[in-house]
């Protein structure tokens, strides 16, 4: 059993064959986005459309991402020592190389989905703070003449509306803050 084992060697050939569509794809996601971040110098467009002509390399760095990952997967068939290891770590520093790039050119665009992610989940924090203050708020002895009905009607209209009232009062504050500087 051990000879066969020893007689069977992997080779970055045999790595190769397995994985060869998914590394001819990462090569050509890769240079997509390479070509695709020179093109706005190249091609003149409206604002809006010279957005979206920037978003188009980052989402082809998002999918060589993910490619990179499954080849990542890949190796754990194979040893991690031997021919494959000099390979495999050229590999994995290459694609830091590429995600440190792309990072730089990228990172206002990230900040900003940090920021919205971040603020979303603060809101949705909010506004489930506000529903259970009003679902408490309902138990209270002077709605006990409301059917359970009218309870479920009016508590995320409530909620909602605590929600916006919130809201404007942060948009007053942060104006008069705003005003004396």
């Amino acid at each position: 059993m051990s000879e066969a084992n020893e007689a069977k060697k992997e080779t970055l050939t045999d790595f190769i064959e397995v994985n060869g569509k998914l590394i001819s794809l990462l090569g050509g996601l890769a240079a997509l986005a390479a070509v695709a971040q020179k093109m706005p110098d190249y091609v003149k467009l409206s604002i809006p459309d010279s957005l979206i002509l920037k978003l188009i390399p980052f989402f082809l760095f998002v999918l060589a991402i993910r490619t990179f990952v499954e080849i990542m997967r890949n190796f754990r068939g194979y040893s991690w020592y031997g021919e494959l290891f000099l390979f495999r770590e050229v590999f994995f520093l290459v694609m830091v190389c590429f995600v440190w790039v792309f990072l730089k050119a990228y990172y206002p665009l990230l900040i900003t989905l940090l920021i919205l992610a971040v603020v979303g989940i603060a809101m949705a924090f909010i506004l489930s703070f506000f529903l259970f203050l009003i679902k408490a708020g309902f138990k209270m002895s002077w709605f006990n003449s409301l059917s359970q009905k009218t309870k479920d009607t009016l508590t995320p209209l409530m909620a909602l509306t605590l929600f916006m009232g919130f809201g404007a009062v942060i948009k007053y504050f942060m104006g008069l803050w705003l005003d004396r500087s």
